[in-house]
């Protein structure tokens, strides 16, 4: 049975908070791509920046936190940071 999972996700050293998202790296647009992607199959139900902060919440459904980390594995940016599970 699929289960929502909340996700943190925190910029790493070369996040430049001077610069867009769409600027950030060269694999941009295949991050974003991929994470359409996951939307589109719902996979992510919600992907938000947190206020004030670098870091980014994603709400997952998902069986367990091993799909999570399998999924991540396809995205070089990587979207497992610590999976939190929910009823």
């Amino acid at each position: 049975m699929r289960r929502l999972f909340a996700v943190t996700r925190s910029q790493g050293a070369a996040w430049d908070r001077m610069r867009p998202l769409e600027a950030q790296s060269a694999g941009w647009r295949a991050h974003a791509d991929f994470m359409n992607a996951l939307h589109k199959g719902g996979f992510v139900v919600i992907d938000e920046p947190l206020q004030d902060t670098s870091d980014t919440l994603l709400i997952i459904r998902a069986e367990n936190a091993a799909e999570i980390r399998r999924a991540s594995e396809h995205d070089a940016r990587g979207i497992h940071q610590e999976a939190t599970e929910g009823d």
